[in-house]
């Protein structure tokens, strides 16, 4: 998955984040736009599948790919910034039931998200 590749490898995903988010002109040889619609294309299948099914509601499928991939990929970049904190299984399966479920009060969610990274803390030591 997304979060083991990142926890086993945190260099690998600042070589990411350098990757997808440098100019245009500074990237190396590789069709940035090309690998990042085929992920994309990935999810907003899945996710196509799960509201043709009447499992997912709440927007279209490509609306629905972004809203997923910024609670998956937010998680991500943290790790680039704050090693200590995990990339665990249970984050990932907390993210997507968050995801399926919701956060309104009263969604028993199956796996409550549960995040190592203490932006608070960070803020608080960054002030003085």
């Amino acid at each position: 998955s997304q979060f083991e590749r990142a926890e086993s490898s945190p260099e690998l995903v600042q070589m990411m984040l350098q990757f997808f988010f440098s100019p245009p002109d500074g990237a190396v040889g590789i069709d940035r736009l090309a690998l990042g619609n085929k992920r994309i294309q990935k999810v907003a299948r899945a996710i196509q599948a799960g509201l043709d099914a009447g499992e997912i509601a709440g927007g279209d499928a490509f609306s629905l790919t972004m809203v997923f991939g910024g609670i998956m990929d937010m998680h991500v970049m943290a790790k680039s910034n704050r090693p200590e904190g995990r990339l665990t299984p249970e984050l990932a399966e907390g993210l997507v039931d968050l995801f399926l479920g919701g956060a309104r009060a009263g969604n028993a969610l199956q796996s409550p998200v549960q995040s190592s990274f203490n932006f608070e803390k960070a803020s608080r030591d960054a002030v003085g």
